[in-house]
């Protein structure tokens, strides 16, 4: 199944190559076995997301909930990993890398499969969604952290940035079609058949990584004592302080993380009940949205972000997609029918793809080897926040006014804060230049 799933992905990478934004010579990382076992399974575990993402809110309308009940169970799956976060990153450093994955898979299959069960049995309630969602989003935490820090080790620091473009790549190829698909089949067999899926991309996750040699993930570092973990914890924090001019770069980009995360909440949280309840949206309507504005997003967003790194530089690039991002959710507000709000969600998701690829990619190739997982932790940390408290504050915006004023008041914040970071840039580099 995972071979296929390859060699599918493999078949349309030369459209993508045509536009230069892969070299050729990039390609060679899809001729070692690991780098294609490890991106095809994160592309399972994306086809569990799409999914998920589409049976959660369903289910909780389908129990009564509500907009602030969905932007609640938002706000849980992340403000839970903020808690894990501090020791996500030593963990990850300590221990090798390879069984830290292999059991965040399986214990999620598990914790899925207790929620699937009360679901068929007709005991599932609002809260064990909230419980189910919990762990897992603390387990996704230290999976996510610990994957983060194994694919510079699997590919080397030179290839990152080209390896985390073809993982984008054969992600969106693997699962172009699973947005429709998971809306068609929901609506055929249930909500219950999305809670199996989920399940069974976890498997093929745990599947995928157990064929990975463990010394190509990581190998464990010498403190493994719990005084250790505690001790270590920290130095993440410590070097993102510090003088440390790598440091300090880190922190700037992790602050324009928390920006973008924090306005992507209010689409995020509120976009599935804006469409149901505004346009009667059924879950095959959803699966055909999400994944026409999902592909198209991700491959405008994509396709000329390298040369626009090498021309201006990430800092004014993350700026500038941050804008663009603001621009679009503000828009929402204005959006007459869904033709304009298709065209403007297919941007807002190509602004914010290029965005977090480009915040990631920056922040990785800043971190020393032997700080990798406890500076991403930190980063985790910092950024974390800003989904939970903004899904909740766009919750409440519109349960007390509409979806439509909560969309507006995100893009405004977004707008203000990325023009006053442009203007800020470039009065510096004006001094720059009179000195």
């Amino acid at each position: 199944m995972l071979n296929s799933a390859f060699k599918i992905a493999v078949l349309i990478m030369p459209f993508f190559t045509k536009s230069k934004f892969i070299s050729s010579e990039s390609l060679h990382l899809l001729s070692d076995k690991s780098f294609r076992l490890f991106i095809v399974g994160t592309a399972m575990s994306v086809v569990g997301n799409q999914f998920s993402m589409i049976t959660i809110p369903f289910l909780i309308l389908h129990l009564g909930g509500g907009a602030q009940d969905i932007a609640l169970a938002v706000s849980i799956a992340t403000l839970g990993p903020v808690i894990l976060s501090i020791f996500s990153g030593s963990i990850s450093d300590a221990f090798r890398r390879k069984p830290i994955i292999l059991f965040c898979e399986a214990a999620a299959m598990l914790s899925l499969s207790v929620m699937a069960a009360l679901y068929f049995l007709g005991k599932l309630q609002i809260l064990h969604i909230y419980l189910c969602i919990a762990i897992t989003s603390l387990l996704g935490t230290l999976s996510y952290i610990t994957k983060s820090s194994a694919i510079r080790t699997l590919v080397g620091k030179d290839n990152l940035q080209d390896a985390k473009i073809i993982q984008q790549y054969l992600i969106s190829s693997i699962g172009i079609l699973t947005p429709v698909l998971a809306g068609i089949c929901i609506a055929v067999w249930g909500l219950g058949l999305g809670l199996v899926i989920d399940i069974l991309s976890f498997l093929a996750t745990f599947i995928a990584v157990s064929m990975i040699r463990g010394d190509r993930l990581g190998l464990s570092a010498k403190q493994k004592t719990i005084n250790d973990l505690i001790r270590s914890s920290l130095d993440g924090f410590i070097w993102v302080a510090s003088s440390d001019p790598k440091g300090n770069a880190v922190l700037k980009l992790s602050l324009l993380w928390v920006v973008q995360k924090f306005i992507a909440s209010a689409p995020s949280a509120l976009l599935v009940y804006f469409l149901v309840s505004q346009y009667q949206f059924t879950t095959e309507s959803i699966g055909f949205w999400n994944g026409l504005t999902g592909i198209m997003g991700l491959v405008l967003g994509l396709s000329f972000l390298k040369s626009l790194i090498s021309k201006l530089g990430y800092f004014l690039q993350i700026q500038l997609g941050l804008l663009l991002s603001a621009i679009t959710i503000a828009s929402l507000y204005f959006s007459p029918n869904l033709y304009l709000l298709f065209f403007v969600m297919t941007l807002k998701t190509a602004a914010t793809t290029a965005v977090n690829t480009s915040i990631s990619t920056a922040i990785q190739l800043e971190i020393p080897d032997e700080l990798m997982g406890r500076v991403l932790s930190a980063v985790s940390l910092i950024t974390g926040l800003s989904l939970p408290v903004g899904a909740a504050f766009f919750g409440y915006v519109s349960e007390s006014y509409d979806n439509q004023t909560a969309f507006l008041v995100a893009g405004i914040l977004g707008i203000s804060v990325s023009l006053l970071l442009i203007s800020k840039g470039i009065k510096q580099r004006t001094v720059q230049v009179q000195s």
